[in-house]
């Protein structure tokens, strides 16, 4: 009998703590709301950083976005940070996304990176986020990273859309995947002929290729669309462009047209490698989706 009055005392104790510990909550989020309706944000974080924040997520939450509120962002993205880390049962981690969007805005891009990680880990099918973190790796000089990074991305995005391919054949050129940036390139301006971006990719890769008649096709399609192209790319200028080469060129240029597809069939192909002894094996057919032209990458 005792044993039992000992149980219920100890289950209504425990009960009024709870109640207790809930209405404590409740009500310092209530004057945390009040200090910040009366625009006192300094005040607000000098009361909540007094209490126990670590031991209820909601309150460490509070005083990261109050922090933000107060242009104290540096601390913000921290909190955020550790909110992530605080929660066991992973129910803030948005909180990772806010860190890494702080630590962009404060130019601290290897912070922004490992919580954009952070995030994708618990969240990989947001495509945006992988691009994000693909400009963060390049920014960081890793381009292999960067290259996997668009991949995961491109993988996520429920409709394929060819603007997407866009950013490819600079990734696969900074990866030394010359016939993948070419690819990609051609792909690129089937649908904006005139970008410049990949125009200059493709002119890198036919210089890359010793491949003089093509460096010209496109060096003259950036001269039309900027004719100082040459003046600012001084190597390019030496190698390029003395009257001799500038002449004949030009002249041979206006009666080709450079394909943009891929001609070679499979049996073309086979057929040149047996020359060489090579075994053919075969490649993916490239249709309209984005198959990348290059292994598969897991980040």
């Amino acid at each position: 009998m005792l044993s039992l009055v000992t149980r219920v005392l100890v289950l209504l104790l425990c009960g009024c703590q709870m109640q207790q510990r809930s209405e404590n909550i409740a009500e310092i989020l209530g004057t945390v709301e009040s200090f910040r309706k009366d625009h006192q944000t300094q005040a607000a974080i000098d009361y909540l950083v007094h209490k126990d924040v670590y031991k209820n997520l909601d309150l460490l939450e509070t005083l990261a976005f109050l922090y933000e509120e107060n242009n104290e962002n540096l601390l913000a993205a921290q909190t955020f940070e550790q909110l992530f880390h605080a929660d066991i049962d992973k129910q803030y981690i948005e909180c990772a996304f806010h860190a890494a969007e702080i630590y962009c805005q404060l130019g601290d891009i290897y912070s922004a990176g490992r919580c954009y990680r952070l995030y994708l880990e618990l969240n990989p099918q947001d495509h945006s986020i992988w691009f994000k973190l693909s400009a963060i790796e390049e920014q960081l000089g890793h381009p292999a990273t960067a290259l996997t990074a668009y991949f995961n991305g491109l993988e996520m995005i429920p409709v394929k859309k060819g603007s997407f391919i866009k950013k490819l054949p600079e990734l696969c050129y900074n990866n030394g995947m010359l016939e993948a940036a070419k690819f990609w390139g051609r792909r690129v301006l089937k649908i904006q002929p005139d970008d410049v971006a990949t125009l200059e990719i493709l002119l890198k890769v036919a210089d890359a290729h010793n491949d003089r008649h093509k460096a010209m096709f496109y060096i003259q399609k950036l001269k039309a669309l900027d004719v100082n192209f040459l003046q600012k790319h001084p190597e390019l200028y030496t190698k390029y462009a003395y009257k001799e080469t500038v002449e004949v060129a030009e002249t041979e240029i206006k009666e080709v047209v450079i394909p943009h597809d891929i001609c070679a069939t499979q049996q073309e192909i086979e057929c040149t490698l047996q020359w060489f002894g090579v075994p053919y094996i075969p490649q993916k057919h490239f249709t309209d989706t984005l198959d990348p032209l290059c292994p598969n990458f897991i980040y």
